[in-house]
């Protein structure tokens, strides 16, 4: 509690804690600066103006520790997470998430500590091991329950065609500067305003993807047993995504940001979450259900299966869309 005058009010801090760790599976040489990346996001100024669209939560002061370690102050953004928002508010964020993208797109900075290719390198990390777990156990009644071999087919072509639809989308597309994981778990509410916490992934990706990891990562975390909601909220989010960038004055062919939307769900969503074949078969689906999804274990699997079967259709939409 502070005192303004005599009169208190509320107010509080984050203390964050950047380390320097081995990212995903590539190997860091000493010059990299990835784990440095919001600490120097925050020492640049280079959103801390007011101009609208998505807000990062302010920055307040950062110091090195060590060579390893940085501590961040952040202003405290409240409670008000995307977990709960309507598909509406999402919508009013994928428009705030338009308005930043066109703020930078065709232009954005060329800082070394900037992320690149985000997006292959995600996949490359993650889904081959996914799709090879999927695949070794693709016979088990627990694992067909899920995967249904038809469902399993289309994964797998999708998976062998991954890097394929990921250059041709990135390659028609304009480039600009993103959150680089702007899922509904980052997300904030303040008054009408969309506040993104985490922002280091902070990067350089096509028009498009921000409000594509907004959607695949809210649906996975927050839509269990109401994927019937997945068409609506995607088409609202893409049309308001669109909305922005063209409030921002932006111009680009909606077919081309709809293409890198749609790969980007299919790419990543469709395939990254297959690897709980393993957990089926070791028995491990109800405990990791309570833990990570406050869920149970039936209810988690379906919407595991609801997911691949969303997301797949997407990544066939996104190659229509390329022919």
């Amino acid at each position: 509690m502070c005192k303004d005058g005599e009169t208190a009010f509320p107010w509080s801090l984050i203390l964050k804690f950047c380390t320097n760790v081995r990212r995903f599976h590539v190997e860091h040489d000493a010059d990299d600066l990835s784990w440095q990346r919001e600490y120097l996001l925050g020492q640049s100024g280079l959103l801390s103006d007011q101009t609208p669209g998505l807000t990062p939560a302010q920055y307040i002061d950062g110091i090195v520790l060590s060579p390893t370690e940085i501590a961040i102050w952040f202003e405290d953004v409240g409670s008000a997470w995307a977990r709960d928002w309507s598909l509406e508010r999402y919508g009013l964020a994928a428009f705030h998430l338009g308005q930043f993208s066109a703020r930078f797109a065709g232009r954005p900075p060329q800082l070394p500590w900037l992320g690149r290719n985000q997006w292959p390198e995600y996949v490359e990390a993650f889904c081959p091991g996914a799709v090879e777990s999927l695949r070794k156990h693709q016979d088990h009644p627990g694992v067909l329950a899920v995967y249904p071999a038809a469902l399993q087919t289309r994964l797998y072509a999708l998976n062998e065609a991954c890097d394929d639809l990921i250059s041709r989308a990135q390659a028609q597309s304009s480039m600009t500067l993103s959150h680089g994981d702007a899922g509904g778990r980052n997300l904030f509410d303040r008054g009408g305003e969309t506040v993104a916490i985490d922002w280091d992934e902070v990067g350089i990706s096509p028009v498009g993807e921000d409000v594509a990891r907004m959607v695949g990562s809210s649906l996975h975390w927050f839509f269990i047993g109401k994927m019937d909601q997945a068409p609506a909220l995607a088409d609202l989010v893409l049309t308001r995504y669109l909305e922005g960038l063209h409030d921002g004055g932006f111009r680009q062919d909606p077919s081309t940001v709809a293409c890198v939307f749609k790969a980007v769900l299919g790419t990543i969503y469709a395939l990254s979450y297959t690897g709980i074949a393993n957990g089926i078969v070791e028995d491990r689906i109800e405990q990791r259900a309570r833990d990570a999804y406050q869920t149970t274990g039936p209810q988690l699997l379906e919407h595991m299966g609801a997911i691949a079967q969303f997301c797949a259709g997407q990544a066939d939409e996104a190659r229509a869309l390329l022919k």
